[in-house]
């Protein structure tokens, strides 16, 4: 309440409070906090109060009493497992004299105090083990962050192995795993580390299930690339190539037997270092956590568990995690962003619109479905976009094939659901686009009666432009209607809206409707125009008659969906509404926004409001407008102006509506709305945000993004995009994330202001001290703009810190 008293007053639209208003707010909620802390006896209502004060403590106390406080708290409240979470994001981000090895015993400390709790009668195993995958994640970002990533690696190789890959003959319940039972199992799972076998992800992984204690297996060492000779006169130019070519080699864990560096003792991980993650999911569910955090690590989208309207769902805004600017093409940053709009309006607003793509915010965060995970990406958002650019350029944080055959080794033996092996499919299809048809090919073979597999095969085949061999096996799909149990025969309005779709996106809008109906109401006799349509540019598709039949059977079909309580099929079937009512009506958006509306209500009727399920039938209809827009000529930015506006209040974190916004508004060169919106919704969402966790990098991201989009478009000045950066980093949320001040440094170098990004260099070390991405700059950039003291005094800083140095600097020899 204090935050929205102090931002409201004379800041109608959306004005930062000053510093000293910043600290006048937060002194008063200081006082209140430990007024109320004194009056409450839960832990858990204490743990909350706690929270808030420590947040609001770290903007007024000094470094040192800040310092003593979290000792003081974490004394009192030893068994706060969310107070000790939030202390890592405090020892993480502080530049004190902390080292990496002192930051790593906090996030023990706090696994073992999970782990404890996981042991307590009446304890909510589930809510904990999720809490024991974010800190895990956490970690291992943290690991490779400070350069340790053959360890992050490792710990993740374990934890899957443990959870996906245990003999049958040691399977114990999943619930409170008795400790002697746990030691046993620990035991068994050391011997098969120790024998070094290749552990997934590596080439010819067999998993832990197909170990055999007893039985020898010969193993091929590995050799480490050998780096290039070097020709650099500079001894800080040679070591930046030479560190920065054995880091390329520190992708996976090494073995005893490699030929590898062997002055390098953490290229080989041993059990010690990787026991104290050998945890299970108490839940199928929790399995589905466990992967999307996986793919958080690799930077890819979650998909699993992405639904969940709590836990991990705070996790995609979190700037410890959501940190995939600080790598990938370090060129294509420095363009960012690619689909700026012209300097002048044309006359053919529907070219312009076409022109210019909302596809290129690089941090995104919506919900995915078959949509975004198999659309081209000229078409629609795409959720492995951002994730193919973080692979170029060299510096990938993981390895792209390491994550594809983790994949495929869960896709055959995990049993993760229909819904991991839509991602999957899709995933490959990216990597290694002929393969995806041989895989979806033999999953049908072994499943021949799911349907959700025959429309993930079709959308493969769409993609590959096979549009015939796709329409086959929809029509082939279509065919088992009656031979089908009722429970898969939901699946059939899929295989109805994927073929909508490929004809849409084909400007076969009469095809499009022609699917609606005749899977609504079979196919409709003589069709074909006659005379009379003919003249009049209508069908009898077009009819009133059939189009209220075939929506009639619709709503019939969505209130099945509803009462089976299967939410995201009712939402296929209101999108199939919504195209019905627009390319029945002459490609009406009036009309096709009233269904909208009306089918939303209904939803909201059986759903919690702003749940995944509204902000799911709003991104399916933000694609509808979108296809309009750049399809039509009859196009009003008001409407879907306006239907964007309610879009991003109720969902301001939702990078979809962000991003079609700025791109709707980059017509308007007086008008400028996307400032107001960022303002006015976005932050004072994060104003407002009760705790730190539920504000969100990617608003901080969207509002940088949007000014440079500006700045390169309308030609204003650097300063406006300049305060847009500092006010990100006077939020906790914008100065913990490392990836921003990569961005802000190279937004400063990019534009010749060298001086301006050595400070930025300096800040952003000072922030986040253990990222060695950081660190880097300063050799990679600053060369010329620093001396060599200098160059000399920031690789001190790394060793002081224990950044992971695989070359020291004494051994590199340079050409004289």
């Amino acid at each position: 309440f204090q935050s929205e008293l102090t931002g409201n007053g004379n800041r109608f639209h959306g004005d930062e409070p000053s510093s000293a208003e910043r600290q006048s707010n937060a002194d008063i909620k200081l006082t209140i906090y430990e007024k109320a802390i004194k009056n409450v006896q839960t832990l858990k209502d204490k743990e909350v109060l706690l929270q808030g004060m420590m947040r609001a403590g770290a903007t007024v106390w000094e470094a040192n009493k800040l310092s003593m406080k979290w000792q003081n708290v974490l004394r009192q409240y030893p068994k706060s497992v969310q107070l000790k979470i939030d202390y890592l994001g405090y020892v993480e981000t502080t530049s004190s004299l902390v080292s990496v090895e002192e930051i790593c015993k906090v996030y023990y400390d706090c696994l073992d105090l999970l782990d404890e709790c996981r042991t307590l009668n009446g304890a909510d195993e589930g809510d904990l083990y999720v809490k024991q995958v974010y800190v895990t994640l956490r970690m291992t970002l943290f690991l490779r962050k400070a350069g340790f990533l053959e360890h992050a690696v490792a710990i993740w190789q374990a934890l899957l192995e443990y959870e996906f890959y245990m003999p049958a003959n040691l399977e114990v319940s999943r619930c409170k795993i008795p400790k002697d039972s746990k030691l046993d199992l620990r035991s068994a799972f050391e011997d098969f580390w120790d024998s070094e076998l290749p552990r997934i992800g590596e080439p010819d992984a067999q998993g832990w299930s197909n170990f055999q204690a007893d039985h020898d297996v010969s193993i091929d060492p590995r050799k480490d690339i050998i780096p290039m000779s070097l020709g650099s006169l500079n001894q800080f130019e040679a070591w930046g190539q030479t560190e920065r070519s054995h880091s390329l080699n520190s992708h996976y864990p090494a073995r005893t037997i490699d030929d590898v560096n062997k002055n390098d003792p953490y290229r080989v991980i041993l059990f010690p270092d990787i026991k104290n993650f050998l945890i299970r999911s108490p839940t199928d569910t929790g399995r589905w956590v466990l992967v999307d955090a996986l793919f958080c690590f690799c930077h890819l989208p979650p998909y699993l568990s992405r639904t969940f309207d709590d836990g991990p769902s705070l996790w995609f805004g979190d700037p410890f995690i959501r940190n995939e600017i600080l790598y990938g093409d370090q060129r294509s940053i420095l363009r960012w962003p690619e689909g700026k709009s012209k300097n002048s309006e044309t006359d053919d607003d529907l070219k312009e619109r076409s022109s210019c793509s909302p596809f290129t915010l690089p941090v995104q965060d919506y919900l995915l479905t078959t949509d975004t995970l198999f659309t081209a990406k000229e078409n629609w958002f795409s959720a492995f976009n951002a994730w193919n650019t973080k692979t170029q350029g060299g510096i990938e944080p993981v390895n792209g094939f390491w994550i594809y055959r983790v994949m495929a080794m869960l896709l055959h033996t995990a049993k993760l659901g229909e819904r991991f092996v839509e991602y999957y499919l899709a995933f490959e299809l990216e990597i290694n686009p002929e393969v995806a048809r041989k895989t979806a090919k033999a999953l049908l073979k072994a499943q021949p009666s799911n349907l959700r597999l025959y429309n993930a095969y079709a959308l493969v085949e769409y993609r590959l432009e096979n549009v015939g061999t796709a329409d086959r096996v929809i029509q082939k799909a279509s065919e088992m209607r009656n031979k089908l149990d009722k429970d898969e025969v939901c699946n059939m309005i899929s295989l109805c809206r994927t073929r909508t779709w490929q004809r849409l996106e084909s400007s076969q809008s009469l095809d499009a409707l022609q699917g609606i109906v005749e899977f609504s109401i079979g196919p409709v006799e003589d069709a074909a125009p006659s005379t009379m349509t003919r003249e009049y540019g209508t069908h009898d598709y077009e009819s009133t008659t059939t189009t209220l039949k075939a929506q009639t059977n619709l709503i019939a079909i969505r209130n099945d969906m509803l009462s089976l309580k299967l939410p995201f099929h009712a939402i296929e079937c209101v999108e199939c509404l919504i195209l019905l009512a627009y390319l029945g009506n002459s490609h009406s958006t009036a009309l096709a926004t009233d269904t909208f509306k009306r089918n939303l209500l209904v939803l909201v009727t059986r759903f919690p409001l702003d749940s995944s399920v509204e902000e799911l039938i709003r991104q399916s209809f933000a694609r509808i407008l979108y296809w309009h827009a750049t399809h039509k000529k009859l196009f009003s930015p008001a409407a879907l102006r306006a239907f964007l506006t309610e879009s991003i209040e109720s969902f301001p974190r939702n990078s979809m509506f962000l991003s079609l916004y700025a791109w709707n508004e980059t017509r308007f060169r007086i008008d400028d709305r996307v400032r107001s919106i960022i303002s006015g919704i976005i932050l004072r969402s994060v104003r407002s945000a009760p705790t730190d966790n539920a504000e969100s990098i990617v608003t901080h991201v969207f509002a940088i993004w949007a000014n440079i989009q500006r700045e390169t478009s309308l030609g204003s000045n650097h300063q406006a995009v300049r305060e847009t950066f500092e006010r990100a980093f006077r939020s906790e949320c914008g100065a913990k994330c490392s990836g921003l001040w990569k961005i802000y440094f190279l937004f400063e170098y990019s534009r010749g202001e060298t001086r301006r990004a050595k400070d930025v260099f300096y800040r952003g070390v000072t922030a986040c001290p253990w990222v060695k991405e950081l660190y880097w700059l300063a050799f990679e950039y600053l060369k010329t703009e620093m001396t060599d003291l200098e160059l000399r005094n920031v690789y001190d800083m790394m060793v002081d810190r224990e950044i992971r140095i695989h070359v020291a600097l004494e051994d590199v020899a340079v050409k004289t």
